[in-house]
């Protein structure tokens, strides 16, 4: 088959391709979780919730306190 080897390494490629950028996005994740925030400052917030299913929609607000 005279197409088999470019379509191997069209293949090649993607797959590296898609490493690449999934180690891109892995490192970018990383970095932000080392790069000195050490989580969420202490405090009270206010989380506001939402659901909706076809016309019917709720909502309520909860609060979250950071110790």
């Amino acid at each position: 088959m005279p197409g088999w080897p470019r379509a191997a390494r069209q293949r090649t490629w993607r797959g590296a391709l898609v490493r690449l950028t999934a180690l891109v996005v892995w490192s970018t994740l990383a970095w932000g979780c080392v790069s000195g925030n050490l989580g969420t400052p202490p405090g009270t917030y206010t989380i506001a919730i939402t659901g909706q299913q076809g016309n019917i929609s709720h909502s309520t607000q909860v609060t979250l306190v950071v110790r």
